[in-house]
């Protein structure tokens, strides 16, 4: 098992979310980001798809808890997972963020989950697809797109 650089892999990730958020050029979205991470206990993650989850307290910082699982991972699972959870962050501490992004952007998806796969492509240039396990990855597979039974 390699180890994970969890840490220094979030730091990286969240330049881009800051970078991206400033050349919006929108004074609502100009504070720093603050961003928690843990790893939670197996019980908060019963399902093989579970590896994340995000929240944002009014206030306080985001917290991303990452199952202990992380580690099994795929680097190509890490990277969307890690990508989506920081767009949950951008949508959930930003809240005029959509209606920013709608000036400049058509077709942003109204849903919490899909617009966070749709952020997180467009920050990053990148993707988001789903593996056989429905977890996010970086990786090319058949799913192209957030399947509805997870929730939209």
């Amino acid at each position: 098992m390699r180890p994970l650089d969890l840490q220094n892999l979030t730091a990286w990730s969240l330049d881009d979310a800051e970078e991206f958020i400033y050349e919006l050029n929108d004074p609502r979205l100009q504070s720093d980001l603050e961003v928690e991470l843990r790893i939670g206990d197996i019980q908060e993650f019963p399902e093989t798809r579970n590896v994340a989850y995000t929240m944002c307290h009014q206030g306080g910082p985001a917290l991303i808890v990452f199952a202990p699982k992380l580690d099994d991972l795929t680097l190509g699972n890490i990277d969307a997972v890690l990508r989506h959870e920081i767009a949950h962050v951008l949508d959930l501490c930003y809240p005029s963020l959509k209606s920013t992004l709608r000036k400049h952007y058509s077709g942003v998806p109204p849903t919490t989950e899909l617009f966070a796969d749709w952020l997180a492509g467009l920050i990053w240039d990148e993707h988001i697809y789903y593996d056989d396990d429905l977890i996010q990855t970086t990786d090319v597979t058949s799913t192209s797109k957030r399947p509805r039974h997870l929730g939209l």
